[in-house]
């Protein structure tokens, strides 16, 4: 789990992404490979049942989860994916 997200706050949240490319594991997995992979975010209630998946509102359509990067930006707006 990464965070909490409290219906209450309107949708709003707020997460640590680690970073992944400090990792040794990550990083031999991503030489020669031109995307750094995926996020998926899923929201799960509080007995852990899935109740959504959420991906950036700004996504290509069809794409899943957040862009693995070295940074972001201080607010990104999401949609339900599925």
């Amino acid at each position: 789990m990464l965070g909490t997200l409290d219906p209450a706050d309107g949708g709003v949240f707020q997460i640590t992404v680690p970073d992944f490319n400090r990792d040794p594991a990550f990083k031999r997995l991503k030489e020669g490979s031109t995307e750094l992979g995926k996020i998926d975010i899923v929201l799960k209630d509080k007995v852990g049942e899935t109740v959504g998946v959420i991906r950036p509102k700004d996504a290509s359509l069809g794409q899943r989860g957040l862009n693995i990067q070295a940074d972001y930006p201080n607010e990104i707006t999401f949609t339900r994916a599925r």
